[in-house]
């Protein structure tokens, strides 16, 4: 399940290297639906601890399959 592995890389972020995600200003990622869906994607899930970040799409990914 991805929603676990989100779960598990928020806590190794904060809990093994100290990062508090409330810092974190910016999340950016491709247009995968599974990343982005605003009802469960990944980048919702981190919003939820990141609550001062916005999403930004990184459009280098399109740039270098084309």
């Amino acid at each position: 399940c991805w929603v676990c592995l989100v779960c598990v890389v928020i806590n190794i972020l904060t809990k093994n290297f100290g990062v508090d995600l409330k810092l974190c200003v910016e999340i950016c990622t491709d247009s995968c639906n599974v990343i982005i869906s605003k009802n469960c994607g990944a980048v919702t899930e981190i919003l939820k601890q990141c609550t001062n970040a916005i999403r930004c799409s990184c459009y280098n990914y399109a740039l270098n399959n084309s």
